[in-house]
């Protein structure tokens, strides 16, 4: 199932990852640890993912959002994890 956020005025489709990483980012004041986003979704899903899957679905998020709004961005943040701004 695609899902949508508006971001701004703009209505961004996202995958079932990326609507899971958008909502548990936003309840954590817009930052995602990545140890800790790994473990929430073990035991959301049952099954394990590799950090470096979730790095792969981030930076995709982060490619379709630059290129559809310049009204929010997920940064890296070194020793914090993915942040996102306005």
């Amino acid at each position: 199932h695609k899902r949508e956020a508006c971001i701004g005025k703009t209505r961004v489709r996202l995958s079932n990852f990326e609507y899971t990483f958008l909502n548990y980012s936003i309840d954590r004041n817009g930052v995602c640890n990545i140890e800790s986003f790994q473990t929430y979704l073990t035991k959301r899903n049952g099954k394990s993912i590799s950090k470096g899957t979730i790095v792969v679905y981030v930076n995709r998020l982060k490619k379709k959002i630059q290129i559809q709004t310049s009204e929010c961005k997920i940064e890296t943040r070194y020793g914090l994890g993915y942040c996102i701004v306005n």
